[in-house]
């Protein structure tokens, strides 16, 4: 927990030379911080559980265990890892310096130092360490709030939503209201199961178990969820996939995220007897893309496209964006939240995939194109 405005912050400063440790504590002290010594890295790493410092000022070259060695384990310890490391060194190697950081130190000062620079950077990192703090409690009561308020408002829109089934209209202005009444309650609970996905996705929530999945049972899935929608606009779903394709994905987001929310939309904004097709495309009609340089990893591209009304250019840069708008009704009215598309990039990325969407909305030539880049199995892709 980090200490409040009026309470004075820790210092624990290593340095296997005692008249080091007592020009620093004298000068830290008279700035109001209190003082930790330590005369060796093992001395340090004994300290810190029991006085929780707010800083470390740590020397590089001690006998025994070094500093870098001392602040690879400070940050190994869950409960020491954020705690900012400033080395104090004599060697000003470019090396040096470049190994310090790699060892999670946040600045380094060189000896012999200069007092004022010393007090400015403790102060600057003291004022970093505080706003990352308060961003993190920032960040807990939004979810906390966000928690609260997507069970509070689920319950009254699930009772709308069961009351309305219960109802038998007498009249077709009765029929109409209440089918209204449940087509928004229905969306209402969509858009709060969104921002829990975002939630429980952007706070890694979420686990990700990934493993090698046939794309066309994945593909089955999804259509089964959606046949009715699929089976009322008369929408012809056509497939060039081999059943051997393997992808590298997370089941349950898979499929009741990025492919039901793809394929909704396709069948949304696609006229009645329309037609979806989903192929593997790629570089020179190849499925596999090899892209990765640093990796053996493979890659391949599946296309789902629609024939329907396409996306203006507007709402196409937008398409991603959690913080704008993006909803749209479909062809037959049907509603929706806005928020599908930027959950789909979240999980693809998840994946170690890509998203984009081609659309064009002329009136010869239009419809829309969205592309995944999948990791899949070499020798199951082609």
């Amino acid at each position: 927990m980090f200490k409040e405005e009026n309470e004075k912050r820790t210092i624990l400063i290593v340095d296997d030379v005692p008249e080091n440790l007592q020009v620093l504590g004298s000068l830290l002290d008279k700035e109001g911080f209190d003082i930790s010594p330590a005369l060796s890295g093992e001395e340090a790493l004994n300290l810190v559980d029991h006085i929780s410092p707010d800083l470390v000022l740590l020397d590089i070259m001690m006998p025994g265990m070094d500093g870098y060695e001392v602040c690879d384990r400070l940050k190994l310890n869950e409960k020491t890892r954020n705690i900012p490391v400033i080395f104090l060194t004599a060697k000003v190697e470019k090396e040096d310096i470049i190994k310090g950081f790699q060892a999670g130190a946040v600045d380094y000062i060189t000896k012999p130092f200069n007092a004022e620079e010393l007090l400015s950077r403790v102060s600057t990192h003291l004022k970093l360490l505080k706003y990352q703090k308060d961003i993190e409690r920032i960040s807990r009561k939004r979810s906390e709030l966000l928690h609260v308020l997507c069970h509070d408002l689920a319950n009254p829109l699930t009772a709308i939503l069961t009351a309305s089934e219960m109802i038998a209209p007498n009249d077709e202005l009765e029929s109409d209201m209440i089918g209204y009444i449940r087509k928004s309650a229905r969306q209402g609970i969509d858009i709060i199961n969104v921002v829990r996905d975002l939630e429980a996705a952007e706070t890694k929530e979420m686990q990700m178990d990934l493993q090698y999945v046939i794309l066309n049972e994945a593909i089955d899935s999804s259509i089964k969820m959606l046949k009715d929608k699929i089976e009322k606009k008369g929408i012809k779903v056509v497939r060039n996939i081999s059943d051997d394709i393997v992808v590298y994905v997370e089941l349950t987001t898979f499929i009741n995220t990025v492919l039901n929310n793809l394929l909704t939309n396709a069948v949304k904004f696609s006229y009645k007897n329309g037609q979806i097709g989903l192929y593997i495309s790629g570089k020179e009609d190849c499925p596999v893309l090899n892209t990765d340089q640093k990796s053996d990893d493979a890659f391949l591209i599946l296309e789902i496209r629609d024939q329907g009304i396409g996306i203006p250019s507007d709402i196409l840069a937008d398409l991603f964006d959690s913080s704008k708008t993006t909803h749209r009704d479909g062809t037959a009215g049907e509603g929706g939240t806005g928020f599908g598309m930027p959950l789909v990039r979240t999980f693809v990325g998840a994946y170690g995939g890509e998203v984009w969407v081609e659309s064009q909305t002329g009136d010869s030539d239009h419809g829309t194109s969205v592309y995944l880049k999948l990791k899949c199995l070499k020798d199951k892709a082609i």
